[in-house]
């Protein structure tokens, strides 16, 4: 192999390699996408549509290893004048495509897509609370425990 050829294979590996990141970050904005609409639209509706809840998105960073430097949204929701945030935070974790933190005043929860059954996942650590697949009701407690 000529050195001309071995420039020329890893130009290859690269552009190989920027599609493969292209698509995980299209999914994970897709992921993202499908999160906050289950929130807004499923989760927290009733108090989104009695205006006792509002919501509302802010532009974020996120850097990983494999995928570089790109935006991703991130939710806030707001109760009675405070806010808890969802955080987007990366695609490639142990065991999970997707991972959010909710945040409120230090607190953190993650929320992790089912990569084998679809759906989502909240996660404690803190509390070593098992794994809960999250519903209306999981939500709601999750920000009510937050928030106490």
């Amino acid at each position: 192999m000529s050195f001309e050829e071995f420039i020329i294979m890893q130009q290859k590996k690269q552009e190989k390699s920027s599609v493969s990141a292209k698509e995980a970050i299209e999914k994970f904005t897709a992921l993202g996408e499908e999160l906050y609409g289950k929130i807004a639209e499923e989760w927290l509706k009733d108090a989104i549509v009695k205006k006792q809840i509002s919501v509302g998105r802010t532009n974020t960073t996120i850097t990983e290893e494999l995928l570089g430097t790109y935006s991703a949204d991130a939710l806030w929701i707001e109760i009675a004048g405070e806010r808890l945030s969802v955080i987007p935070i990366g695609t490639y974790l142990i065991g999970t495509d997707a991972r959010f933190d909710v945040i409120y005043r230090g607190r953190e929860c993650m929320i992790v897509h089912d990569m084998e059954n679809g759906g989502w996942i909240v996660i404690d650590r803190s509390k070593r609370i098992p794994r809960k697949r999250v519903d209306a009701a999981v939500f709601q407690g999750l920000i009510m425990d937050m928030m106490k």
